[in-house]
């Protein structure tokens, strides 16, 4: 809200029309500057308030958890009173008195009326303008007054603490002083206020550290990352200590965080940590968990059954909702329209409830486990609330589909009946009309001579003709049939039935006006059954000889490609079975008739059925044992993977890289560590197929020693792959070791170079202080080399260590083989070497010089005489131009410093004024100094030992090149170091001879001033004695 707002008053005093314009134009301006800052603060004021509602609301649901009681929304659950009672007994210990249960909004503000009587009476709790009203009426504001001031009373009241000065302090300053002295000495941590002084959450962890500094490591914390402190804070509190969880870290990393939130916070850290020592309220506390966490398992186990079974209705019902075998018939079909609409009333309310229920009890459940502090617990896979939501979804979908489906099926079925209705009557009266005609035939007699045949002849032409032309309405009926079929009428089989009976009588028919046709075609028929006999017959042999193959399949691929061949097989079985069926219940039609080749007809009948039987048989045994092989290759296949997994890995552990510094040889150590612990995480997998392959070589008799035999190998490989890991691990800690000398040395070298030029300075001083002077750094000096004697010594010792490990030969052997060894020979050789000295440079330096400015100043005349605004001119003035307000006027200053407006036609511009200013300016200039440089100069020092390449950085091929390296190495260092000691002790005595020389010499020079002042005193004598004579 501390936005800041443009001046937009133009100084328009001389015109006063202008002026109100003006003002009213820059009144209209500021307004939505105005209405921004207002709804700014509004916003701001909201913010405040919902983080005090939710903090508030925390806190009061810490207190009500003990009853099993909370509050979603202060504003509304403490309206009635009785949480508000509760509250206040659990908070105080006391009992308040009978809580009414009505709901009327007497029974209400009776409630809040005891709780606030209970403040102000019992509690001598001051409440200004708080009624038991406003809290019914749920006024947020009063509210949150209300639970400001229980605060106060209950929690922050009873705070004592002194300060410096043995002063008791007010309950919030006590609580601000305690802040203060548990988070005094934390880097970063400055508690001033109960505000921003909390922001980047380091003043939490600080209380939490001081009190259990084994929760929280401080040092780790940075103040950049203020929400991730925050959380921290919060959450070890809460899972640690059993602090709640009173607020947000969004809500404390704002610019200025709500004071009463944050000490509403730290009154329960301040409770916590001193009643630390009472163990009787941890107990307590101990028992009331496991109770809560005994409560919250058996609704986990509630809600786990409720889920099941829920779930297990949804799939049935889909799995039912899906069918679409409904009934061919019309009263079927509304039977199931009635059972629909009976589930969709009766049956699936209940399970819509239910479903309301788990997430009722879930959330319980969450509750539960937020009052205890425990972890938030989610349902496992498949059981969650999204899944049960998924589930109902997919049963939404399946009851549309079938209520849509049942409705065309419905629609179906009445067309049908309206066919089958028409069907009925045109049969009808095609069954009286072939019955009649074939009385005729049957009464008609063939003749027994030429003109009764002749006679007969004739009439069966003419009855011939009338039957030909009524064989297009035995076609209406056989299509109206068909289309009752193909539509699946349920009355289809006695519709063919009829279709097929009025056939047989056109049949029957015709074949009495053509009896040997008749003959012929039944005898065709007949041979067409033997001839699909024989072609099944043929198709049983074929796939017999496929079924008998001895190929079980060479790999993986190949036995899912037979099994698949397999499956084809068994479909052409199928195929040849329903066949033979229809076959056979053709071939059954000629025996019903009585046809004189039955016995012939039988037997075929009864060898196609054995050949059938007998192909199934063998079907299963090969699909059998196709199964086994394909178990048998999926362990070969998850044997190769295990194999080529452990190949992997030893690659990775005969690698001879055992890096070139201490910071590489801790990274192979890691990368290796990562190595063990994948190579550990595989064993329960490769045990797992061990496993299988030994349960398979009982089931596959016939692959059993291939498995045993693969086993073993894959064992021997496990074995293989541990031992290499090991001398893995043991060459990088050797490596380890030696880098850690070399770093060491390295240290020490540097060390002692940096204290040669000091011991070997040739500065004595230049008079006996200055001398002293050095002496006394020299000597503080030559302690330092002294006292550096044990890192001298430990790297010794340390260096004879690593000689007698790396000489040891534990593993000479296997380095061997591994890397080429080289002869190690100590030379010496001639090396660039720094050495300091001082040189005279020139440099270019900035100085203060004082500079010259010149202002150019504009300038305006009067070319009339003017009075007004404040100030009068004179004709032919000069001013100083300030500047151009507007068009028409001026704004303008004398030199005498009066400033004013003048009218703009009244001036002219004239010429600037110059105004010379001396300041102060840096230049740049050349100034010689003197300065150290360092120059290479040679000299001969021992050589070290050449390095294999493939082991840069002190890494030898061998156990005696590196030990050799060792060796050489720590004599170098400890030549140095006594040359260090000699030089210091030489420079010692030098300083202590040049400081004799300076005392002998200053003794000679007082000496000297004696005797002179000695000779000037005779001499006075001598002219005295002689003016005396």
């Amino acid at each position: 809200a501390g936005l800041e707002q443009e001046d937009y008053s133009p100084n328009l005093s001389g015109d006063p029309a202008a002026r109100k314009g003006g003002w009213r134009k820059a009144i209209l301006a500021t307004r939505p500057v105005q209405g921004f800052e207002k709804g700014r603060i509004q916003q701001l004021k909201d913010e405040r308030e919902m983080i005090q509602k939710k903090t508030f609301t925390k806190w009061v649901n810490s207190f009500l958890s003990k009853r099993g009681l909370k509050v979603e929304d202060v504003f509304i659950d403490l309206s009635d009173g009785r949480l508000l009672i509760h509250l206040l007994e659990i908070i105080s210990g006391e009992k308040i008195g009978s809580i009414g249960r009505g709901r009327l909004r007497i029974n209400k503000i009776e409630n809040v009326g005891k709780a606030l009587t209970f403040l102000t009476q019992e509690k001598k709790v001051h409440l200004e303008s708080i009624g038991a009203e406003d809290i019914v009426d749920g006024i947020p504001r009063l509210i949150m007054g209300l639970m400001w001031t229980i605060i106060l009373r209950f929690e922050i009241e009873d705070i004592q603490e002194e300060d410096e000065s043995m002063e008791m302090k007010s309950a919030k300053e006590a609580l601000l002083v305690w802040c203060q002295r548990k988070t005094a000495g934390y880097p970063g941590v400055k508690v001033e206020n109960f505000s921003t002084s909390w922001r980047d959450g380091l003043a939490f962890n600080a209380l939490i550290h001081k009190h259990r500094p084994d929760l929280i490591k401080f040092d780790q914390l940075k103040s950049t990352q203020p929400l991730a402190n925050l959380n921290i804070a919060f959450d070890v509190a809460e899972k640690e200590l059993g602090i709640h969880r009173l607020l947000d870290a969004e809500d404390v990393n704002v610019p200025r965080p709500d004071d009463r939130s944050i000490m509403t916070q730290l009154v329960a850290y301040y409770h916590y940590f001193t009643k630390l020592k009472h163990e009787v309220t941890g107990g307590k506390r101990l028992n009331k968990v496991v109770g809560i966490m005994v409560e919250i398992e058996h609704m986990k186990d509630e809600y786990d059954e409720m889920v099941t079974n829920l779930l297990g209705w949804i799939e049935e019902k889909i799995v039912h909702l899906s069918d679409r075998n409904f009934p061919n018939t019309l009263t079927g079909m509304q039977h199931l329209m009635t059972d629909f609409k009976r589930y969709r009333t009766i049956e699936k309310p209940p399970k819509y409830n239910e479903r309301g229920n788990l997430e009722i009890q879930l959330f319980n459940i969450q509750m539960k486990l937020q009052g205890a502090k425990q972890r938030i617990w989610y349902p496992p896979e498949g059981k969650l609330i999204s899944d049960i939501n998924k589930a109902w979804v997919k049963l939404e979908g399946a009851e549309h589909e079938r209520e849509v489906a049942l409705r065309r099926e419905l629609q179906r079925q009445e067309k049908l009946e309206h066919m089958a209705e028409k069907f009925t009557r045109k049969s009808s009266l095609r069954e009286t009309w072939l019955i009649d005609m074939t009385q005729i035939l049957d009464e008609l007699d063939n003749g027994r001579d030429a003109h009764s045949v002749d006679a007969a002849l004739k009439r069966h032409e003419a009855i011939n003709t009338d039957v030909n032309a009524r064989s297009t309405r035995i076609q209406d009926i056989r299509e109206l049939g068909q289309d009752l079929s193909q539509e699946s009428y349920h009355g289809a089989a006695k519709i063919q039935a009829r279709v097929q009976s009025i056939q047989n009588m056109w049949d029957g028919l015709l074949r009495q006006l053509d009896t040997r046709k008749g003959t012929l075609t039944r005898q065709r028929d007949l041979m067409t059954v033997f001839n699909e006999m024989d072609d099944c017959l043929t198709d049983v042999g074929i796939i017999q000889m496929s079924l008998q193959s001895e190929d079980y399949g060479k790999h993986l691929l190949s036995v899912q490609d037979l099994l698949e061949k397999h499956s084809l097989l068994e479909a052409d079985i199928v195929t040849i079975t329903e066949r033979v069926k229809v076959i056979n219940g053709q071939a059954s039609k000629f025996i019903d008739q009585g046809h004189p080749d039955s016995s012939l007809i039988k037997e075929r009948q009864s060898q196609m059925e054995r050949a059938c039987n007998d192909l199934s048989d063998m079907a299963t045994t090969r699909l059998k044992r196709l199964q086994e092989s394909l178990k048998v290759q999926e362990f070969y296949r998850q044997a190769e993977e295990e194999e080529v997994w452990m190949k992997e890995k030893e690659q990775l552990c005969l690698q001879s890289d055992t890096g070139k510094d201490v910071r590489t040889v801790l990274y192979l150590q890691q990368k290796h560590q990562v190595v063990e612990r994948e190579i550990e995480g595989r064993r329960p997998h490769f045990e797992t197929v061990c496993h299988n392959g030994d349960k398979l070589k009982s089931e596959a008799l016939h692959a059993s020693k291939a498995i045993a035999l693969r086993i073993l190998t894959l064992q021997e490989r496990w074995k293989k792959l541990n031992e290499l890991c090991a001398i893995r691990r043991q060459r990088l800690e050797e490596g380890t070791q030696l880098q850690q000398y070399y770093a060491d040395a390295n240290e020490a070298e540097s060390w002692m170079k940096e204290k040669d030029p000091l011991v070997s300075s040739v500065d004595y001083g230049r008079d006996g202080t200055t001398t002293k002077t050095l002496l006394q750094n020299h000597e503080k000096l030559e302690n330092e080399i002294k006292a550096y004697c044990s890192e001298v010594s430990r790297l010794k010792e340390l260096s004879r260590q690593i000689f007698e490990f790396l000489m040891s030969g534990s593993l000479d052997r296997q380095m061997g083989q591994d890397r080429p060894s080289e002869d190690h020979v100590i030379l010496e050789e001639e090396v660039p070497v720094e050495v300091e000295y001082e040189e005279e440079v020139i440099q270019q330096q900035e100085v203060e010089e004082d500079v010259v400015q010149e202002i150019r100043v504009p300038q305006v005349k009067a070319m009339y005489r003017y009075k007004g605004q404040g100030m009068g001119i004179e004709k032919g003035e000069v001013f100083y131009l300030v500047k151009k307000t507007n068009p028409e006027w001026w704004s303008v200053r004398r030199p005498n410093g009066q400033e004013g407006f003048v009218p703009v036609n009244y001036m002219k511009e004239i010429e600037p004024a110059v105004i010379r200013n001396v300041t102060k300016k840096k230049v740049v200039k050349p100034v010689a100094v003197k300065m150290r440089k360092k120059r290479m100069e040679k000299q001969r020092m021992p050589k070290m030992p050449r390095r294999s390449a493939m082991y840069p950085s002190r890494m030898y091929n061998t156990r005696s090149d590196a030990s050799g390296g060792v060796v050489s190495r720590q004599q170098i260092i400890s030549d140095t170091y006594d040359k260090l000691v000699n030089q210091a002790e030489q420079r010692r005595r030098n300083l202590e001879e040049t400081i004799r020389f300076f005392i002998l010499t200053r003794d000679c020079d007082e000496m000297e001033s004696w005797i002179i002042q000695k000779e000037a005193i005779v001499k006075t004598e001598e002219k005295g004695g002689n003016k005396d004579r």
